[in-house]
């Protein structure tokens, strides 16, 4: 059961590598979040405010291990940023939704465990350059 877990972290460590490489290749303002949304829901399960969210705005989510799809929230926006609707909801969850890349699509991930994927993220980087030291020199 490890094994599984370790491969899920070090596919966020990745998917946040891939972000960080892409974030200055890609043009400003192409987030999909910059949407603005309408929309008024009680207590819904996550996942039906993420599947609407995707439906208005063509951003993708993928949860992390250990979120909870059927906690239920709520959301009420008149003419608001997609991105800052969900930041509303995410935060009161210790929840955040990092953009993959430029992609379109977010992981939703506690921040717990997005601090996780960023030190496995700067430990790469040192073994990284340790490795390019070893080979030029």
């Amino acid at each position: 059961m490890s094994i599984a877990r370790n491969d899920r972290i070090f596919v966020v460590a990745f998917l946040l590598t891939l972000s960080v490489c892409f974030a200055e290749a890609s043009p400003p303002n192409m987030s999909p979040l910059d949407a603005r949304v309408t929309l008024k829901m009680t207590g819904v399960p996550l996942w039906k405010l993420l599947e609407t969210i995707s439906t208005r705005t063509k951003a993708s989510f993928i949860l992390a291990e250990n979120i909870d799809e059927n906690e239920p929230v709520s959301a009420d926006a008149k003419d608001m940023k997609a991105e800052v609707l969900l930041t509303a909801v995410l935060e009161g969850r210790g929840l955040i939704a990092h953009q993959v890349a430029k992609t379109g699509t977010y992981i939703v991930l506690s921040k717990a465990q997005e601090a996780r994927a960023l030190a496995q993220y700067a430990l790469l980087q040192s073994v990284r350059r340790w490795t390019y030291t070893l080979e030029s020199g």
